[in-house]
């Protein structure tokens, strides 16, 4: 262990003040100063021990940051953690204790984090977490601190770590999250982590945020995700009861025409779609021209028998909507659905 954290720290030292030295040339007189001086003091301190065994207690925070914002030194150290024991690394999470944060928002930092992060135990992962709790949110839509935020709810397996996320998690904060570039791939990655058991909290978020989600670019790809991963019925006819309140403004919204499509793909043949498949038929016509709940019509007719295309395809001749369809833009491409019935190239 000594002679591996002696390595550790002689390394860093070598490459802090490697990166002084070329860093030099580009900065200002005033900080060029202070970083020789710190060198100069850094020098003396290994001169004072020994056998050079330096504890990293006296490399200040501010030092640690210098060399792991540096993509040089940062990927070196990145490296030299891989070769660390469990006792090792708890002595290294010592030492970066409080300036998590910072090192979580940098460029070339979070890199390491998220290294770390994969060589922790649970109990090393919960004073991590502990110590970033405050800043989750702010974190989870950060360009950078979005990644290790990620990794680390990537690793969770134990019931500590499940309860500590979900207590933490409200209808404002689940919103915001969701609906951002960054922030919905860390929900993302909650719901395909927690077991299924384990996400009652969240499920419940994902009902009363129905409405908002479906309407909106990242939120709709998460509400797909969420389903996929759920075999609770109720959580099912919750779904289904949701889509129906709004169910032509979602068919014909840019977004929430992919769910209404997604829906039928994934629960054709459930009993409880056969209200949904209805009221398609019902709103055929003027979905059939519209442009995004034609996509709607689409899907509808791909998946029905070929009994069920027959007779939607006599209802349209019958009311005189068929031709109304061959001549709008969009209408056009749902009749194409019709191509396997043999009555169908002869209207043309």
């Amino acid at each position: 262990m000594t002679e591996k954290i002696s390595s550790w720290e002689n390394f860093f030292l070598g490459s802090l003040i490697e990166y002084i030295e070329e860093e030099n040339t580009k900065i200002k007189e005033s900080k060029e100063i202070k970083e020789k001086i710190l060198k100069n003091n850094l020098t003396e301190k290994i001169k004072e021990e020994e056998n050079l065994k330096i504890s990293l207690n006296y490399i200040k925070k501010e030092e640690i940051f210098i060399y792991l914002s540096n993509q040089k030194t940062g990927i070196q150290l990145q490296n030299l953690i891989k070769e660390m024991n469990e006792e090792e690394i708890s002595f290294i999470i010592k030492e970066l204790k409080g300036f998590f944060p910072k090192i979580m928002k940098d460029k070339n930092g979070n890199y390491f984090l998220k290294d770390l992060f994969k060589l922790c135990n649970k109990e090393q992962r919960l004073i991590i977490f502990k110590e970033i709790l405050p800043h989750f949110f702010s974190f989870s839509i950060h360009q950078y601190a979005t990644h290790p935020i990620q990794k680390l709810i990537e690793l969770i397996n134990s019931d500590e770590e499940y309860n500590l996320i979900s207590s933490i998690l409200n209808l404002e904060n689940f919103i915001n999250l969701s609906i951002n570039s960054n922030g919905t791939f860390v929900i993302q990655k909650i719901i395909s982590i927690f077991p299924e058991k384990k996400r009652e909290i969240i499920n419940n978020l994902f009902i009363k945020v129905f409405k908002i989600l479906v309407f909106d670019m990242y939120g709709v790809c998460l509400l797909k995700q969420f389903i996929s991963l759920t075999e609770n019925e109720k959580i099912h006819r919750k779904i289904i009861f949701s889509f129906l309140q709004d169910f032509e403004k979602i068919c014909e919204n840019q977004f929430g025409n992919y769910f209404a499509q997604f829906m039928l793909e994934l629960w054709w043949n459930k009993k409880e779609m056969l209200i949904v498949k209805n009221n398609i038929l019902l709103k055929f016509p003027q979905f059939s021209k519209n442009k995004y709940a034609s996509h709607v019509c689409e899907i509808f007719l791909k998946l029905s028998t070929l009994e069920e295309k027959q007779l939607i395809f006599h209802f349209l001749i019958q009311n005189g909507l068929y031709y109304t369809l061959l001549n709008d833009k969009y209408g056009i491409f749902v009749l194409g659905q019709f191509n396997c019935l043999k009555h169908y190239s002869n209207l043309y």
